[in-house]
């Protein structure tokens, strides 16, 4: 039966809209999206094609489902076109990482400072920030599950890949499921305080080193690991989040929960600079340096420079029975290019690449690591990455630079472990108004030994990469 995946990273500018479609036969068993958003210029033209593209090949106009959503952080350039992505569908699985409210206010702030003040074409975005299971409420129903990733701080390794067969007698053969091996109900009360959830949808607390997998028992076997990292925000953060959060309750009077009277203050915030919100973040770095022993060097004041929680995903391809071959199987690595309003979209090959009788799990490709908006510069931030993803570092041909190459979030000591062979992708807005990617960075990546394989994405530019070919069904063993 002809099997084939569909990978997009695309061409949206300063953001990430990263999309997969897995097909069996004619029929689309599984779509995935990994952050919806955009900071560029003319975003919502961008968007409008791109959203189009992708619900086209999903066929999500016609099944009204997206298996699963997965959201990396809640800042503004990968969350702020969920909501036309998800017009008139039902989300079934829905991945994101456990941020305290405090942090999410904070975010909403650093909105605030990047658009100069409060925008109309903000008011999803702040209100999904602030509530974002309120907000999808309309896309959850009974049998949605939410998925809240954490990271408990223990550094560790993520188990490697076991060659057995999973019991996949009771799943539907209809879709294909996504699902972890492990996971727990979340606390109603630590729910409540976090995440105001007016919400059918179960919600589940999931520890980084569980694995998601996606399921067939029309193939007889899980098809692919989803292997996440949480990386948490520094203590010191957390305890201006949380001091930003209650001045700004008592310098407005606003009772702690209020989320609809926190939204309304927002909007009166025409403009950022000399606001009430600027004063308060002034307040709560110099009150924390003066009862804290902080080191003022190290305690950055910009808006932009506080760390924030950032969710990592390497996805990569299972062969879980050994018996089932892929034929003919055929890789294809394509650039996608538009031209002059956005609205020209072709798609130009890269190579192609074939193979006979090779089994699933014997290739690096498709396999990608997307890393967000983490912090990879120091020690302290890069050697748990690397420890967590100490078993399946060499199995990916595609990593993301993380925060659109930005210094304060990638350097050297990341850049020299990516294995020989492997390639990077950048995304980033054209005019570039906020400087990134960094030009020391590239030119560090550029004259690294060997050196790194760079592929730009831009609002002009794209990557869409594939995989298909004949594999043997269950049945057709049987």
């Amino acid at each position: 039966m002809y099997f084939s995946q569909k990978f997009t990273i695309h061409p949206v500018g300063h953001g990430l809209f990263y999309s997969s479609t897995l097909n069996l036969g004619s029929t689309t068993k599984f779509s995935l999206v990994f952050d919806c958003g955009s900071i560029s210029e003319d975003r919502d033209i961008i968007f409008q094609e791109e959203i189009e593209v992708y619900r086209k090949e999903a066929d999500v106009d016609n099944t009204k489902i997206l298996d699963l959503l997965i959201i990396s952080h809640f800042g503004s350039d990968h969350v702020s076109h969920i909501g036309k992505l998800l017009d008139g569908i039902k989300v079934k699985k829905l991945v994101m990482p456990f941020v305290t409210f405090q942090e999410r206010l904070f975010l909403v702030f650093k909105l605030l400072e990047q658009s100069g003040g409060y925008q109309p074409d903000d008011a999803f975005t702040i209100q999904f920030i602030l509530d974002p299971l309120g907000t999808l409420k309309d896309h959850l129903d009974d049998d949605s599950e939410i998925y809240l990733i954490d990271n408990d701080g223990s550094v560790k390794p993520i188990p490697s890949t076991e060659n057995s067969q999973d019991r996949l007698a009771d799943l539907e053969k209809d879709r294909f499921i996504f699902d972890f091996e492990e996971k727990a109900l979340f606390e109603t009360a630590q729910l409540q305080e976090a995440f105001f959830p007016p919400t059918n949808a179960t919600v589940f607390k999931v520890n980084h080193l569980e694995k998601g997998k996606v399921k067939t028992s029309a193939l007889g076997f899980s098809l692919m690991e989803f292997l996440f990292y949480k990386q948490n925000i520094r203590p010191k953060d957390k305890d201006i989040f949380d001091k930003i959060e209650t001045l700004f309750h008592e310098h407005y009077e606003i009772p702690k929960g209020s989320l609809d009277n926190i939204v309304e203050v927002i909007k009166t915030i025409a403009s950022f600079s000399h606001s009430p919100i600027e004063a308060i973040l002034t307040q709560a770095k110099e009150e924390l340096l003066a009862t804290i022993n902080y080191d003022s060097l190290d305690f950055f004041f910009a808006v932009k420079d506080f760390n924030t929680t950032a969710l990592c995903l390497l996805h990569k391809n299972l062969n879980i029975n050994n018996s089932i071959f892929m034929d003919a199987r055929f890789n294809q690595i394509s650039e996608i290019q538009k031209f002059g309003n956005l609205r020209r979209r072709i798609k130009i090959p890269w190579f192609k690449h074939y193979h006979h009788d090779y089994q699933l799990d014997n290739t690096i490709f498709p396999n990608i690591l997307l890393t967000s908006h983490a912090r990879l510069v120091r020690p302290v931030q890069v050697a748990p990455f690397l420890t967590h993803y100490k078993h399946h570092w060499k199995e990916f041909w595609l990593i993301q630079l993380p925060n659109h190459g930005a210094e304060q979030n990638s350097g050297m000591l990341l850049h020299s472990s990516f294995t020989i062979g492997a390639s990077c992708f950048i995304t980033y807005g054209i005019p570039n108004k906020n400087n990134l990617p960094k030009e020391d960075l590239i030119y560090e990546l550029m004259y690294s030994q060997p050196p790194i394989k760079m592929v730009p994405i831009t609002q002009y530019q794209g990557l869409l990469f594939k995989l298909e070919g004949i594999v043997f069904v269950a049945d057709e063993q049987m």
